[in-house]
């Protein structure tokens, strides 16, 4: 769920959990052009994430999560969800994206 969402935006769960990721995630310095949000955690009205795919198990031992997505559009779990679809430069930036947060969380988790 991170390759086509027209407007441009990326969600990261997990900060409200942990304070640590929430500190990376709000200081994250963004070089692309995907927005990343922070929400669908329960906090805003929006649909809850936390339990919704294979990071609840850590989110229920108390284990610190990150689960990054975009909202639903109209081919979700349809089979017109074809590869076809994906935004490429959506896609693109929101890997690197991810990839930079993850960077800024093992360095900041490794620091003395």
């Amino acid at each position: 769920m991170i390759g086509r969402n027209i407007n441009n935006e990326l969600y990261a769960v997990g900060g409200r959990y942990t304070e640590k990721i929430k500190r990376i995630l709000d200081n994250f310095k963004n070089k692309t052009t995907v927005r990343l949000l922070q929400g669908h955690d329960g906090s805003d009205g929006k649909q809850n994430w936390t339990l919704a795919s294979d990071h609840a198990p850590f989110h229920i031992q108390k284990l610190p999560f990150i689960y990054f997505g975009e909202e639903d559009h109209p081919d979700y779990h349809k089979e017109t969800d074809d590869f076809q679809n994906i935004l490429p430069e959506f896609y693109k930036n929101s890997v690197e994206l991810i990839i930079r947060v993850f960077k800024d969380i093992d360095d900041s988790w490794n620091k003395k």
